[in-house]
């Protein structure tokens, strides 16, 4: 955590926005690092999103949840000293819009961070998770959902290179790692996931398919035990 630490006492942002925000979660991480902030907004498109992480963040009156379309914001340009999106990317129907509407409302010397988990470089136990992920893609796919895999991080900075006006001044693996082995309860807890996962398959000849790979998944994680795949933050001015 140290090197976003620092990068948010370099910064020193007082209005901070957080697209996509979902349970509020990047929010907390900031909050955890950084408390000279003045307002921080956190936007999403699900209502039952703004709920959850309005009552997670209900001890602060400097930070507020608005339900927002993020490829159309309703904020005037030039509104924040720092807006970010956290593993969301993948989530993106055109990652192009909201990357422009960032890009519109952050002031002009203010950034842009991406936070994204990658595919590449990972232990055994951070493949796990990986495997999960792209499980669950697979699944919001087969029901008409948006959900992309994990970039690798060559591939992440290439899109936003590609994909914005942006200039890209920055980028780090975030530097969490957990101490000791995946408990039974947390192993159990995964596989109840996967199981959920499935369940949401109507199509029997699908739901064969996928519940195939989740037991495959299920035993992988059993001998490899599960950690979190890397994050990483990339930066844009």
């Amino acid at each position: 955590m140290n090197r976003f630490a620092q990068f948010l006492q370099d910064v020193k942002p007082q209005n901070i926005l957080d697209v996509a925000t979902g349970s509020g979660s990047f929010i907390g991480l900031i909050r955890q690092l950084y408390g000279d902030y003045r307002s921080i907004v956190g936007i999403d498109a699900l209502s039952i999103a703004v709920r959850t992480a309005t009552k997670n963040h209900q001890d602060d009156s400097r930070i507020r949840f608005e339900r927002m379309d993020a490829e159309q914001m309703r904020f005037r340009r030039n509104s924040f000293d720092l807006v970010c999106l956290s593993n969301s990317l993948h989530h993106l129907a055109d990652t192009d819009k909201v990357l422009r509407e960032m890009h519109r409302v952050k002031k002009p010397d203010g950034y842009v961070l991406i936070s994204e988990m990658v595919s590449d470089q990972l232990t055994k136990a951070q493949l796990s998770h990986l495997k999960i992920h792209h499980f669950a893609a697979a699944v919001d796919r087969h029901l008409g959902e948006i959900h992309g895999d994990t970039l690798s991080r060559a591939d992440l900075l290439a899109r936003l290179e590609t994909r914005s006006d942006m200039t890209i001044v920055d980028h780090w693996v975030l530097d969490y790692h957990r101490a000791g082995e995946s408990s039974d309860s947390e192993i159990q807890w995964l596989n109840d996931t996967i199981d959920k996962l499935v369940d949401r398959v109507t199509d029997p000849d699908a739901k064969a398919q996928f519940r195939q790979t989740g037991n495959e998944i299920k035993q992988y994680i059993k001998v490899h035990g599960f950690e979190s795949a890397t994050t990483y933050m990339v930066v844009l001015q």
